[in-house]
């Protein structure tokens, strides 16, 4: 068994989505489909507090693990994936930006010029009753990177109380909006009592990596079950001669160098 676990980064789970964010938008149909390749290979769902602990030595792990992470905290996100992870008993963890509960992600309207509603204060009481997590993803979706230290750590502090009082519990994990992160945010992250924090590296999460910088494996809506396969085994795109070499391995029963099974 590995140390490393994949991380997955989702971000919009939706029957209906804007062309102009299809990257990042999956199908219900799709995601589903998506859970039943892991749990069908062996896959087990575990939380940050999971990875933190058997970082730590005072957990093991299953041999299998796999940490779902969602960012963004989209209302349609939770609407679709949560019935689908509880279906499958999963568990996942959903990164919110706490100044926009049950408004507009107003950041995306900048970015790529349209805005997606975000999951209210219920849906999100409702996810955790269900077994889901809602951590720390800033309070305005700000690069953090390019932001002033003041700016930053308000984002990280102010950010993390909101939610603790929007949901009633201890907020310690976060994900950088954009993965824009520096050694600055990793101290101020640090500071403001984060205990792990996700980027948007890509790479299985080692135990070499510094736990408030952690890489992730990002699933895209423009990718297929094969590419996510080969993501979720080594958190790189998968071009086209590795699938078509990874499907010859399979119909021979030879090794391709990842897990086939």
């Amino acid at each position: 068994m590995s140390d490393a676990v994949p991380i997955l980064m989702y971000h919009e789970v939706s029957a209906r989505p804007d062309p102009r964010y299809r990257k990042y938008t999956l199908m219900p149909q799709e995601f589903e489909q998506q859970l039943d390749w892991l749990r069908a290979h062996g896959y087990e769902s575990v939380s940050m507090d999971d990875v933190l602990a058997a970082r730590r030595g005072e957990r093991m792990l299953p041999a299998r693990p796999v940490a779902i992470t969602f960012d963004d905290g989209g209302r349609d996100c939770l609407e679709n994936a949560v019935p689908a992870l509880v279906q499958r008993g999963y568990a996942a963890t959903f990164y919110i930006v706490a100044g926009v509960v049950g408004g507009p992600m107003r950041w995306l309207n900048a970015e790529i010029g349209f805005e997606l509603p975000a999951a209210d204060w219920p849906t999100l009481r409702a996810a955790e009753a269900s077994g889901m997590h809602c951590e720390a993803h800033s309070v305005t979706h700000p690069r953090l990177a390019k932001v002033s230290a003041d700016a930053c750590r308000d984002e990280l502090t102010r950010g993390r109380a909101m939610l603790e009082e929007g949901l009633g519990h201890a907020v310690r994990h976060l994900a950088y909006p954009f993965g824009s992160y520096s050694a600055e945010t990793i101290a101020l992250a640090r500071e403001a009592g984060y205990l792990t924090a996700c980027t948007t590296d890509e790479a299985l999460a080692a135990p070499a990596h510094d736990p408030l910088a952690l890489p992730r494996v990002p699933v895209l809506g423009t990718e297929g079950r094969r590419e996510f396969a080969h993501r979720v085994r080594t958190s790189q795109r998968a071009g086209p001669l590795q699938l078509r070499l990874e499907r010859i391995a399979r119909r021979f029963g030879i090794s391709s160098g990842q897990r086939t099974s």
